[in-house]
């Protein structure tokens, strides 16, 4: 380590390794043999990578979380947006259904006010 700098190179390539393999996005089968010897097998094929390379794969890996969040975003709004309009779907037909049973009930009356009067009669 020289006295100018706080960190060496190889120090801190070390840290953008642990950092890129905490942030790299991982297909299903990957995530299920994600253990220690599989991570350091990662460490040791990342460890000749240039640096700067090694800074566009966290940008990427990064950029496509960013992505992936706004997608979830857009899928719970719609999500969302879906369920008030069956909300409002089904508070309409509860209305609808209200009016008609309303309606019956005033027939029903009618036909028993009717069928009284015909009675006496």
């Amino acid at each position: 380590m020289n006295d100018n700098s706080l960190y060496s190179i190889k120090e801190i390539k070390a840290a953008l390794i642990n950092l890129y393999l905490n942030v790299k996005v991982r297909r299903a089968d990957e995530i299920s043999k994600c253990d220690g010897d599989f991570l350091k097998a990662e460490r040791e094929n990342l460890k000749d990578i240039d640096i700067m390379v090694l800074i566009g794969y966290i940008k990427t890996s990064i950029e496509i979380l960013i992505n992936l969040k706004e997608e979830d975003r857009k899928e719970e709004t719609q999500s969302l947006a879906s369920e008030r309009s069956y909300t409002g779907m089904q508070k309409g037909y509860n209305e609808m259904l209200q009016n008609l049973e309303s309606e019956l009930r005033m027939h029903i009356r009618v036909i028993v006010y009717s069928h009284n009067r015909q009675s006496n009669s």
